[in-house]
């Protein structure tokens, strides 16, 4: 099939194989994108029931349209070939992510269940049930975004059986015990396969551990799963708590649609980006430095000029050592004499001081030592301005306050204390000072304004109390305006308008934040009405904690447009059994 083009579609290059059909890159020559090829198997062909079920994943794929699904562009038939073309996903399944990686963080993998809850509730919505929940059939793409794929063995609700009677469909290890029973697939069926699913990403394990395939029917009808915090020791207990409701055994047990699973997940870790830095397994190569970047054949000099020796030819490794050498040891002597000078004008200066009773300004030719500077060289004048000389130090004590000095002067931050006080001798620090200098005079210390000291503050202490919040009513109202021409998934703002208070302890003020999400939304049509559906959330406590809220689907229709005004109120929300620590 490789290098084959059917219709606009040139196919590529073979991307993997599955139970009923083979998948290729090809790339579409009429819009110049990359696409997927989904292909059925030759030997499959002849057999009525998967030309069915081929034609019939075609169909359902065509129904949805979301971010968290793979998209279907258009299904061919070339000769005896059925093929679809599809969005091309770029990035590994979620299989291939716990193989390589094990268990996954908690927050990576919430964040990845409640994008397929997303694309799962979208389906549902449709009609249409996975009955293939499986880390195969999710990808993670390199944007960050999960993909659910291959919708091969799904059904629409209510529709007529694809299979024999006595043939049970799906993943072993991700069918609810219902299915293995023969019952009719469901909403709560798939909501299992993503609890195993949940399980398999924060354990790196399943749930159950056979030796047969027989042991593992036997034990998802009859035994509990392994508790997940067994195996993850810090593992939050509302998670433990979740996934056990997702694995009960009877249907009516668990959640009852995927957006109340992704409620009571977002309730431990908020929806967001997913961490893709945990997915790049290459080792990241050591940060440049100048050190790494020297060559082992050279030898490694002491100054700094000749830290980009390497890029001069080897021959001339020998010369360019000696230069160092020689500006070293030039450096060295000039530096010296530098230091003894300004020690015998120290010296002079101190003499000056002791005979000068009438406290007269020291010759203006004596603030001309700062000339020296003129002298030194490049590689030495950095060394010379870090650190003071005694001739700097006797300048600034000895020129009046309005006087401006022929020697650049840094000025101080804070007013100088100009009061003449008698030379104090200070030694000079050790690892500054060459031997036999002489003592210099202390530069006077700012005087700092004296500040009132300010009264200590008294933090009255807050008390913590802790609160159990169960069925309280409360009621709400629209902060924005939102109409049927909303896209479902889309988060929407209410505000409480009636507190909560439980034994005289404010829980949920007025005002508090309420989120809600659209379910559903469509604009009317000759064939239908328009709707729209919004579920409500959680309430904001005043330890800035979610409450999760019990409340049926709020929803309308109507012929031309449904619009839900801001402030419109909605009474009688409820909130769920939480366990609180608030202030009072």
């Amino acid at each position: 099939m490789i290098g084959r083009t059917l219709q606009n579609y040139h196919i590529e290059e073979l991307l993997g194989e599955g139970g009923m059909g083979t998948v290729y890159r090809a790339t579409d020559t009429f819009l110049r994108r990359p696409v997927a090829i989904k292909m059925l198997h030759p030997h499959l062909l002849r057999d009525a029931t998967f030309m069915e079920r081929f034609r019939n994943e075609a169909v359902l794929s065509a129904q949805l349209n979301h971010p968290n699904v793979a998209t279907l562009y258009n299904f061919l038939q070339v000769r005896s070939d059925n093929v679809m073309v599809m969005e091309l996903v770029d990035g590994m399944t979620l299989e291939r992510l716990v193989s390589k990686q094990g268990k996954l963080p908690l927050e990576t993998a919430i964040r990845i269940v409640i994008q397929a809850l997303d694309g799962l509730q979208h389906a549902h919505y449709k009609g249409i049930l996975h009955r293939d929940i499986k880390p195969a059939n999710l990808m993670l793409t390199r944007e960050g975004t999960v993909k659910l794929m291959d919708f091969g063995i799904a059904r629409m609700v209510g529709s007529q059986r694809l299979t024999r009677v006595d043939r049970v469909v799906g993943t072993l290890e991700y069918m609810a015990p219902e299915l293995l029973n023969g019952a009719e697939p469901s909403v709560q069926s798939d909501l299992y396969a993503v609890g195993v699913l949940l399980y398999e990403l924060l354990t790196g394990k399943l749930p159950f551990e056979p030796a047969t395939d027989t042991t593992l029917i036997n034990q998802i009808l009859t035994k509990k799963p392994i508790s997940a915090r067994t195996r993850v020791g810090d593992l939050p207990k509302q998670i433990d708590e979740i996934l056990e409701v997702l694995l009960q055994k009877k249907p009516e047990k668990r959640f009852s649609k995927a957006l109340e699973l992704r409620q009571a997940l977002t309730l431990v870790v908020a929806p967001g980006p997913i961490n893709l830095q945990i997915f790049d397994t290459t080792p990241k190569p050591l940060p440049s430095t100048r050190l790494a970047d020297v060559k082992t054949d050279k030898p490694q000099v002491a100054p700094t000029r000749l830290a980009g020796a390497d890029t001069q030819p080897k021959k001339q490794s020998g010369t360019q050592q000696l230069t160092a050498n020689l500006l070293s040891l030039e450096g060295l002597i000039l530096l010296g004499a530098i230091v003894i000078a300004a020690g015998i004008v120290g010296f002079w200066l101190v003499g000056v001081d002791k005979k000068d009773d009438d406290r007269k300004e020291p010759p203006f030719g004596l603030v001309q030592t700062d000339t020296t500077k003129k002298v030194v060289g490049p590689a030495v004048e950095k060394k010379q301005n870090s650190l003071p000389t005694i001739a700097q130090a006797e300048v600034v004590v000895r020129l009046p306050p309005k006087q401006e000095s022929a020697l650049p002067i840094d000025k101080p931050s804070k007013p100088i204390n100009n009061t003449p006080s008698n030379p104090v001798k200070k030694k000079v620090p050790v690892d500054e000072k060459p031997e036999d200098t002489p003592p210099v005079k202390e530069e006077p210390k700012p005087v700092e304004k004296e500040e009132k000291p300010k009264e200590p503050e008294h933090k009255v202490p807050v008390r913590m109390a802790t609160v159990e919040v169960r069925n309280e009513p409360f009621a709400v109202e629209f902060t924005q305006t939102i109409s049927s021409d909303a896209v479902a998934g889309q988060i929407v703002w209410l505000r409480a308008v009636s507190p909560i208070q439980i034994d005289g302890l404010m829980v949920v003020s007025t005002g508090a934040r309420v989120r809600a999400r659209v379910t559903s939304a469509r604009p009317a049509s000759n064939s239908q009405k328009a709707l729209l559906a919004v579920q409500f959330e959680a309430v904001e406590a005043v330890n800035n904690q979610w409450i999760a809220i019990k409340y049926p689907e709020y929803s309308d229709k109507a012929s031309d447009e449904v619009v839900f005004q801001q402030g419109r109120r909605i009474n009688n929300l409820r909130t769920t059994r939480t366990t609180l620590t608030v202030p009072f």
